[in-house]
Formats: structure tokens, C-alpha cells, sequence
């Protein structure tokens, strides 16, 4: 009678191995599909992170910039996007510092206004995008969400920088923006 069900053990003990070791966690937040003007929502990990935002049409380089920011003078978190056109599209998301190639992310610490602290590179670039739904350039608005995936690069001799190792960003937003 154990022969009859060894298959199936040997593919359940398969199965929770591959289960035990996957590399990266997935953070599903259901989000809504839009925001009112002046909203943004964004999670770390899946959980709620507050930030304040700052949106910016760059009209000599006639790119969009997004910076998402978090923390206080001791302890500052900032996520950005930057080198996209002024154009409504679903963009994927790089590391390479060339306009119109998508959304350049980045995610850094800042410690007393002047240490880097934990420095993170972009993974999984493939899985990340950044899709910008809504853009009223008469009224200077923008909507749009993303989910972006960081690991730590560098820790520059900081121990705890309160942020796990690896983390994952998802956001929909509705915000104004500067022109200048």
C-alpha cells in the first residue's frame, strides 16, 4: 500500500521544499484603481508607507520626475522616477540614466542631511513597471501607479536602516505637479 501512494508523497515533499525556498516574497495589495487629486497610496512590503510627494515636469529636458519621500532631518527614504516623457503610457522600469527609455527608479537613503545610508539597486526589472494613466498638462495633474522591486547595494557601515533588505514598492497616485 505505500508503494500506491509514494508518488505522491515524493511530489508533496517536492512542493513544500519549493514552496520553503522561494527567493522572493510577492506583496499583492489591492489597491483602488484610482485616487482623488492629492492622493497617493503606497505600501513597502505590503504594508502602508507614508510618504510625502513632489512631481515635477522638467521643461528643458521635457521629461517627468517623481520623488516619493519618507522620513524626517535624522532618517531620510527617497524613491524616484525620473527620465520619462511628458506622455500618458505604461513604461517599464531601469537603472540606465537615458531619457524615454522608461522610468528610471531609484531608492536611497540620506542620514543628517549628508551620509548615504543604505544604497539599494533595482531587481527584477522585468516584473516592475511604471504606468502613467492620467495627464492633464493644462492643469499640471497626474495619475498613475507603479510596483518596483530594490535590494540592498551597499549599507555604507549602517547596521539598521529600519528597511528590510529587500523590498517591494506599489503605489497608485493622483497628484499635481510643478512645471519649470
Amino acid at each position: 500500500m505505500l508503494k500506491t501512494y509514494y508518488p505522491f508523497f515524493i511530489c508533496l515533499f517536492t512542493l513544500l521544499i519549493g514552496l520553503g525556498c522561494r527567493d522572493s516574497e510577492e506583496f499583492n495589495v489591492d489597491f483602488p484603481a484610482q485616487v482623488e487629486l492629492g492622493q497617493s497610496i503606497v505600501s513597502l512590503n505590503g504594508r502602508p508607507y507614508a510618504v510625502e510627494t513632489a512631481f515635477f515636469h522638467d521643461t528643458i529636458n521635457e521629461q517627468l520626475i517623481f520623488t516619493f519621500r519618507q522620513g524626517d532631518q535624522s532618517l531620510v527614504n527617497d524613491l524616484g522616477f525620473s527620465f520619462l516623457p511628458v506622455a500618458e503610457g505604461n513604461y517599464i522600469v531601469h537603472e540606465e540614466r537615458t531619457l524615454y527609455l522608461g522610468a528610471f527608479a531609484s531608492f536611497r537613503q540620506t542620514i543628517n542631511f549628508e551620509n548615504d545610508g543604505w544604497v539599494y539597486e533595482l531587481i527584477d526589472p522585468d516584473d516592475g513597471y511604471f504606468n502613467i494613466h492620467q495627464l492633464n498638462t493644462l492643469n499640471c495633474q497626474v495619475a498613475g501607479d507603479f510596483s518596483v522591486q530594490f535590494k540592498v547595494a551597499e549599507k555604507n557601515g549602517f547596521g539598521n536602516a529600519d528597511l528590510p533588505e529587500k523590498i517591494t514598492f506599489q503605489s497608485v497616485f493622483n497628484e499635481p505637479y510643478i512645471k519649470g
